[in-house]
């Protein structure tokens, strides 16, 4: 939101996905899949002090071998698309994502959470990669 003293707008989108996806049942995780032109400042990815418990998960685009190892973790939410940097950001189903299909060979994917196609990890692992600082 745009104030007196900055007429840049910044993150009301992010907020605007947040509202979105508060207001539906159950829990989400997001997925940010910036450009390559990304500008760092405008960072979507942050999360709670409890990220296992809180409603959103925000997670950087990682590739599909690593998205689904983060899918698997978060098994029982429901997953998005978002990518931030057009005019306006984009939000969709990660499901329904042509690479995340194409890469399974599967245009109907319901829950890789509950396949074996997804190698098993160790969360912690994982969950380290997701936070460290984008260089």
């Amino acid at each position: 939101m745009a104030t007196w003293y900055s007429p840049i707008t910044v993150n009301t989108y992010r907020a605007r996905i947040i509202a979105q996806l508060s207001a539906q049942p159950g829990l989400h995780l997001v997925i940010v899949r910036y450009r390559p032109d990304h500008v760092p400042v405008n960072e979507w990815v942050f999360n709670g002090a409890d990220i296992d418990q809180s409603k959103v998960v925000w997670a950087r685009d990682m590739g599909a071998d690593q998205n689904s190892e983060l899918i698997r973790y978060f098994k029982n939410r429901q997953v998005w698309l978002v990518e931030p940097d057009g005019a306006v950001p984009k939000l969709s189903s990660y499901l329904g994502d042509a690479n995340f299909s194409r890469w399974r060979g599967d245009s109907n994917v319901r829950n890789v959470a509950r396949t074996d196609v997804v190698k098993q990890s160790e969360p912690s692992k994982l969950l380290r990669q997701l936070f460290e600082p984008v260089t």
